[in-house]
């Protein structure tokens, strides 16, 4: 979740909290006020019927409400107990000129008029109180609705702008590259939080940027100081075997010397791609067939399935497969793929080459066992079996399939290796 929608759901649901304790003890307390002022018009009508009786006792006969909005009634001692002070509820009655029956405040008091006790029932009709605390309920609901609402609406305003010079900074990390040598946009925020953010985040790329020509400075050093040491050394040992007076098992020494000395060579290539490749330098990129690249690498591989008589197949889709990639690392990662098939082939064996429209496969025949897909494209890990290659191969693979977020997958069955990269 973004930190702008984290903030708002924060903020949304404290408000949503607070406001609707608030809206609960408003309701009530109106609801309450309403009925207060009915219960002081409900006293009013008390007294004043007590003094209608004391100017006209024979209302003390009137023991039902059907004439008027008050009752009078004869009680015990022990019932006007129960009323010598004043009782309110709420009950439904049938009023004068209405048959219905209707939501009334009742209050009742026990009084004494010449030594007889008497219950005085005062009602006062609440449908028009009831309808308005009933209007004023769906009032708060809505105005705590459209209130909530205003408030999330002007705070994912306020929080959007607020958070801008936020978003620009990360919007710029994400975007960096660390070969250009373009900075972070500047951003107008007087908030300190956001200036110290932009403060480190350009010390970080200033760091980061003087780390990363350091290391290529150090990559391209290595390349030209190695390279030169190994060249003569093999110069001079190629000198060395053309001499005459060298007997036979000193040839054999200095040529076993030649082969490591390749293989040095070859590794120090490998570990300079692999460098390279880890500090993003091939940036360049452009659109290349998969199966053009192929099959211009298997004509320059002719010579050696043909002396190891394997048998070649490429079956692609009518639709090419086409990637946007470093021509240089793609040229590696297919070559890579090619000879170790072909390397790792048995004599007479076979290679089947799939190209669909999003991934390829390559597939050869072989004595050697499943590998191990734990250690598959681990540097320096080889086949305990295989007496090719440095061990650099399937990593250099895997290091130019992360870059290009390329997934390469291993399988085996009856004796068949196969590599799949999937490219979409």
């Amino acid at each position: 979740m973004r930190l702008l929608n984290r903030s708002l759901q924060y903020l949304a649901v404290s408000i949503l909290v607070v406001v609707g304790i608030w809206s609960v003890i408003f309701y009530f307390g109106f609801r309450d006020e309403v009925y207060d002022i009915v219960d002081d018009n409900l006293e009013d009508q008390l007294e004043l019927l007590d003094s209608r009786v004391k100017e006209d006792p024979s209302l003390l006969e009137s023991t039902s409400f059907e004439d008027g909005m008050f009752s009078i009634s004869p009680i015990t001692y022990e019932e006007a107990l129960v009323y010598q002070e004043e009782v309110f509820r709420n009950t439904l009655m049938p009023l004068p000129f209405s048959n219905d029956l209707e939501q009334v405040r009742m209050l009742t008091e026990a009084y004494q008029v010449k030594g007889q006790y008497y219950k005085y029932q005062v009602v006062s009709s609440t449908v028009e109180e009831d309808d308005l605390v009933e209007s004023m309920f769906w009032f708060i609901i809505w105005l705590y609705i459209a209130l909530i609402l205003t408030i999330v609406l002007i705070n994912n305003w306020a929080l959007k702008n607020l958070w801008s010079p936020f978003y620009t900074v990360l919007k710029d990390l994400k975007d960096y590259r660390v070969e250009q040598s373009s900075g972070l946009t500047d951003i107008q925020s007087s908030t300190t939080e956001f200036q110290e953010l932009k403060r480190v985040a350009d010390e970080l790329i200033e760091r980061t940027r003087k780390s990363y020509i350091n290391q290529k400075h150090f990559t391209e050093n290595a390349a030209h100081e190695l390279q030169t040491p190994i060249a003569v050394i093999t110069s001079k040992l190629e000198l060395l075997l053309e001499k005459a007076e060298l007997s036979e098992q000193d040839a054999a020494t200095v040529g076993e010397i030649l082969d490591i000395t390749s293989r040095l060579n070859q590794l120090n290539k490998s570990l300079l791609l692999l460098s390279r490749i880890d500090n993003n330098q091939f940036v360049e990129n452009e659109r290349i067939s998969i199966g053009d690249m192929i099959r211009s690498l298997m004509e320059n591989l002719e010579d050696l399935t043909s002396y190891k008589q394997i048998s070649i197949q490429i079956d692609e889709d009518d639709a090419p497969l086409y990637v946007e990639a470093n021509p240089y690392l793609t040229e590696v990662m297919l070559q890579n793929l090619l000879v170790n098939a072909i390397n790792h082939n048995k004599p007479g064996g076979n290679v089947n080459i799939s190209i669909g429209y999003n991934s390829f496969r390559i597939c050869n025949s072989s004595t050697e066992d499943r590998l191990d897909r734990e250690k598959l494209f681990k540097r320096f890990s080889k086949n305990p079996g295989s007496k090719h290659g440095n061990g650099l191969g399937l990593a250099i693979i895997k290091a130019i399939c992360d870059l290009y977020d390329y997934q390469i997958n291993y399988s085996y069955n009856d004796g068949i290796h196969c590599f799949e990269v999937t490219v979409q």
